[in-house]
């Protein structure tokens, strides 16, 4: 590991989840948010969370895996902040958070910000 990416990663971790919850009413349930390991968990009510993870993927390029009825977003230290700005203004696209501004119309790129899986079986 690279010096001090330890503490990136708990900045990353921080700033996720806190966008995440940035949503209020609507938005994603954090359920877990690991600074150590760089995951968020969350949950979104009133969707399925496989659907959203797929339609992330599609639409944003984003990738996360899906944990039983959650998406646990795995982050490292080459993850950007501006990677999970992306991910909120496409979130806020997909669940259709009323009166709240999107971001990612105006990003005109694709995000793919995790690390791969220890399986091998791609990106998370």
């Amino acid at each position: 590991r690279v010096p001090g990416s330890e503490a990136r990663v708990a900045r990353l971790t921080r700033h996720l989840r806190a966008r995440l919850l940035d949503f209020g009413p609507g938005g994603p349930e954090v359920l877990s948010a690991d600074e150590a390991a760089g995951a968020v968990r969350a949950r979104f009510p009133g969707h399925d969370a496989a659907k959203i993870l797929d339609r992330l993927a599609a639409s944003a390029g984003v990738r996360a895996r899906l944990d039983g009825d959650c998406a646990l977003f795995l982050l490292s230290p080459d993850t950007r902040f501006e990677d999970l700005d992306y991910l909120w203004g496409s979130l806020f696209d997909l669940l259709k958070i009323p009166s709240t501004p999107s971001v990612s119309e105006s990003r005109g790129q694709r995000a793919c910000f995790f690390h791969p899986v220890p399986t091998g079986t791609g990106i998370v």
